[in-house]
């Protein structure tokens, strides 16, 4: 389905996310009424930057994102986690931000995630979300709070048949599913499951 959101400028430091819905992050978006969805959401906040800080490599700190994402400052890619990443699902996201990118005191993090099944969202903890100059972690600013967010792509339930899926639960049968998701306009193999559930009805 590919990467609608980059196509629609929602990664540009100057896209207006002015209709967005707003969610409080660290969180899981099932949490919020009518997001009971696996798919792809994207999530936006913008930070005012100290002067000093400016043209200075900084660190993104995201915690844990549930289960993978691209995330962009500005409209640039700083980083990526998928199947590749043991535990991606609780692994802490820590990118660099480069002092070339980093040429303005106003920036947009903007971050796609993917959820393919289960909770979908960033789980924390609070202390983990921040930004800070490289190796002055203790002078940060927190991205915890108040973020912008959009559903890019909504998951239909029947095709999923691992956990979250319907399309393999109560048949009694071996059952297994695969489906490649264009991630970020290229085919990324770290979206790409198979589950085989067997469920005994006692023959």
């Amino acid at each position: 389905k590919g990467n609608k959101g980059i196509e629609l400028g929602f990664a540009k430091s100057n896209f207006d996310d002015s209709k967005w819905k707003e969610m409080n992050l660290p969180g899981y978006w099932e949490s919020l009424e009518g997001m009971d969805i696996d798919g792809s959401v994207w999530f936006r906040k913008k930070i005012i930057l100290p002067k000093n800080w400016v043209s200075k490599k900084l660190i993104v700190e995201l915690g844990s994102i549930d289960d993978f994402d691209i995330t962009y400052v500005n409209g640039v890619p700083i980083g990526t986690t998928g199947e590749e990443t043991p535990n991606y699902w609780t692994h802490y996201r820590k990118y660099i931000l480069p002092e070339n990118i980093n040429n303005t005191d106003t920036i947009v993090i903007s971050v796609r995630v993917f959820d393919h099944f289960g909770s979908g969202g960033f789980g924390g903890p609070r202390r983990k979300m921040r930004i800070y100059r490289e190796n002055i972690p203790d002078d940060f600013i927190s991205l915890s709070g108040a973020w912008k967010y959009k559903v890019e792509i909504e998951l239909d339930p029947t095709d999923i048949t691992g956990p979250g899926g319907n399309g393999a639960y109560g048949t009694g049968k071996l059952s297994s599913s695969c489906w490649l998701v264009q991630w970020n306009d290229i085919s990324f193999s770290s979206v790409c499951h198979s589950w085989c559930y067997l469920v005994s009805r006692g023959n």
